[in-house]
């Protein structure tokens, strides 16, 4: 029984943690599109952010959205 309890733990903790880096890595990606010069990279990166967009949790899709708006130089994307 106190196995079980432990188990449901480390699972809950470990989902938690998984959603809560949805929207810091969401963070993390735009930060290094707006500071990559390479274009093959930044390419990468959109599609890595665009992944990670589609795939995390919807509560948290509102935020890593407001982030992407705010804080993604897109004139810096399409310049380079």
């Amino acid at each position: 029984m106190k196995l079980g309890k432990k188990l449901a733990i480390l699972a809950i903790v470990g989902t938690t943690s998984l959603f809560a880096s949805g929207v810091s890595d969401v963070s993390q990606l735009v930060y290094k599109i707006n500071n990559t010069a390479d274009v093959k990279i930044r390419a990468e990166l959109l599609k890595k952010l665009d992944t990670t967009l589609t795939n995390i949790d919807k509560k948290e899709l509102p935020a890593a959205q407001e982030i992407v708006s705010n804080k993604l130089q897109l004139a810096k994307v399409l310049e380079r």
